[in-house]
């Protein structure tokens, strides 16, 4: 399975950017990872913390999707997004948030 692994020593997303190794193809018909390690779930909070970051008024939709439709806004769906930057928080981030500027 897909997964996303620290580019510190220390294992975290410290640094902003977490290294993707290859799982296969990203996109809409992709499947998402099959679980979450630890290791994801700090990725996950890095982007969470990033986005936090970022100007207000670039992400009012994604923090109004979080609240209105979490299922859409899935730690699944952030994981692909995280590959898709090749593990790049702030990118991933901006790119999370610019899709939910778009969508809603």
């Amino acid at each position: 399975a897909a997964g996303i692994t620290g580019s510190s020593s220390r294992g975290g997303c410290d640094t902003g950017e977490c290294n993707v190794y290859s799982g296969g193809a990203v996109g809409p018909d992709s499947s998402p990872p099959a679980s979450l390690s630890t290791h994801d779930y700090l990725c996950l909070a890095a982007l969470e913390l990033h986005m936090t970051t970022l100007p207000a008024e670039s992400t009012a939709a994604y923090f109004r999707a979080t609240a209105k439709c979490p299922d859409e806004v899935s730690n699944e769906r952030k994981m692909i997004l995280l590959q898709s930057e090749e593990g790049n928080v702030p990118l991933a981030a901006q790119r999370l948030a610019l899709y939910w500027q778009c969508r809603l």
